[in-house]
């Protein structure tokens, strides 16, 4: 409840603290989804991670054109790429 109040507030770093300190998964998706809202993508991603909706974080990956997500950066690093292209299907789809 207090992330929600404190994503309400506006205050998102408040709120990544209290979701990294409860490793509550229903605040770590909610505060995904709001900040995917503020195209905070790569953080997004983290939390999506974070709150163990895979999929979701993928699927958002994959629609915002990036390749991999790691540590908060864009792209591919050498040898990522291969291990993109064999993700699971289901992780993809």
């Amino acid at each position: 409840m207090q992330v929600r109040l404190l994503c309400d507030q506006g205050d998102f770093s408040a709120a990544r603290e209290r979701v990294d300190g409860s490793g509550d998964d229903a605040a770590a998706f909610y505060l995904a989804r709001r900040l995917e809202g503020q195209d905070r993508v790569p953080e997004a991603i983290q939390l999506y991670g974070v709150a163990r909706q895979f999929a979701h974080g993928a699927a958002l990956a994959k629609r915002m054109g990036l390749d991999a997500v790691r540590n908060g950066r864009r792209g591919c690093g050498r040898g990522q790429e291969t291990r993109a292209r064999t993700a699971p299907p289901l992780l993809w789809a």
